[in-house]
């Protein structure tokens, strides 16, 4: 499939995802890194293990790093320009994910990797007539190669 409009959507977070926030202290493997005035973690082989990815499915950035995530992040894992949700902000900058994310993966089957999953979050995708797998990730680890593996299982099915 080479149109990226008929593959499921693989939505990526990137604190708890690809920067292991919770983590005590640097874990194996990553690399520090200054982004947007803050000290970050972040892995090179995570950008090995998401780019294969590319082929089953249309990565997106779900994160309120937005644009950012582009700009800062995909150079470092030396992934592609990905899209972007941009998600709604109330007046003081906070925003829910799922209101927005509903609407952009309207029907379209979706893999979600997130360290913030709500209730309501797992009540939708249960409710939702597209395949979808839901993914915790443990803000101290970050994406791992088992929940690689779910991916993958999951494009297979």
């Amino acid at each position: 499939m080479n149109d990226t409009k008929s593959k499921p959507l693989l939505l990526l977070d990137v604190d708890g995802v690809l920067i292991p926030y919770a983590a005590p202290e640097r874990p194996a493997g990553f690399e520090q890194h200054t982004l947007q005035d803050e000290q970050v973690w972040l892995a090179p082989h995570h950008g090995a293990w998401l780019r294969p990815l590319c082929d089953r499915f249309q990565l997106v950035w779900a994160t309120g790093w937005e644009h950012d995530a582009n700009r800062l992040i995909a150079p470092i894992l030396g992934l592609p320009e990905l899209p972007v949700i941009e998600f709604e902000r109330d007046a003081s900058g906070r925003f829910s994910k799922l209101p927005t994310l509903a609407r952009f993966a309207a029907d379209r089957p979706l893999a979600w990797i997130d360290d913030e999953l709500s209730d309501a979050a797992r009540a939708w995708a249960a409710g939702r007539a597209a395949r979808t797998l839901l993914l915790d990730a443990d803000p101290a680890i970050g994406l791992t190669e088992q929940l690689v593996a779910a991916i993958i299982a999951f494009s297979d099915m």
